[in-house]
């Protein structure tokens, strides 16, 4: 039974009475009240799952994204340990040259002191 039926039936004895509520009644029902507007259980429900497994496939893409980064950072840090390793390689390299230079130019100054001694004695 609707309400507006409800409100008439209720306040029949007075007719403007029952007839002003039930039109009042008639037009909330109309506006307000629809069935396919209104949400039940059963339609929170299904909303609810559907959210749970798209979280569900986020999560998943968030572990699948986080582990190729992991993968992704471990390749980096290999290359930058090789590259690393490779710079000190060079770095002793060309140290150990310019250490071989001072040490011929000091042996040559050395060398041309004596000479110079020698020649001067």
């Amino acid at each position: 039974m609707s309400l507006a039926l409800k409100a008439y039936t209720a306040f029949k004895d007075d007719e403007a009475k029952a007839k002003a509520l039930s039109e009042i009644f008639a037009e909330v029902e109309a506006n307000f009240l629809k069935k396919e507007d209104s949400v039940n259980r059963h339609d929170l429900k299904e909303v609810e799952l559907a959210l749970q497994l798209e979280i569900e496939k986020v999560r998943k893409e968030v572990k699948e994204i986080e582990s190729n980064l992991r993968l992704e950072i471990k390749e980096v840090e290999g290359r930058l340990a090789v590259q690393i390793e490779q710079t000190k390689s060079e770095l002793i390299r060309h140290m150990n040259r310019h250490i071989i230079w001072v040490i011929g130019s000091i042996t040559l100054v050395v060398g041309l002191l004596k000479a110079l001694d020698y020649v001067l004695k």
